[in-house]
């Protein structure tokens, strides 16, 4: 399995995580093709990187349980330090769009609307993308009926 240390080391500054439940593998190769597999077979293969991506993020749907409890941004509420947080897990499409808004305003819409949904959609089974109980700034994911 993928794992995050090697995918980062494939693509340095796209990232995206494997879960433990499903069985895929996301490939790259120095032809500029890039696949994805599911137990040795090929389900998805493309020469766009971020179609590539797209797809595989569709078919990962949820994080592994290594992101239970475990915080992504903390010590700051600042809408752009927030967004550089979460980069690593976002589309394409939803880094466009944050980037493509021109007031603070509009980057907190997306952020707590968009961003934050998608955040939600990726989360542990059992658990919500969101501010710690305890810590305004403290942004993760926690277990839904913890606190």
């Amino acid at each position: 399995m993928l794992t995050l240390e090697r995918y980062r080391e494939l693509v340095s500054n796209v990232r995206f995580l494997v879960t433990n439940e499903k069985d895929y593998k996301f490939f790259t190769y120095l032809n500029g093709d890039f696949t994805i597999e599911k137990k040795g077979k090929i389900v998805f293969s493309s020469f766009n990187f971020y179609e590539a991506l797209s797809e595989f993020n569709h078919l990962v749907s949820k994080l592994d349980d290594s992101w239970c409890n475990v915080s992504v941004s903390t010590g700051t509420m600042h809408v752009d330090d927030v967004f550089n947080s979460l980069v690593g897990f976002l589309p394409q499409s939803l880094i466009d769009f944050y980037l493509g808004e021109e007031t603070i305003e509009e980057k907190e819409m997306v952020l707590n609307e968009k961003i934050w949904e998608f955040m939600n959609e990726i989360a542990p089974k059992g658990y919500y993308f969101g501010s710690h109980p305890g810590d305004g700034s403290d942004f993760g994911f926690w277990e839904e009926d913890s606190f």
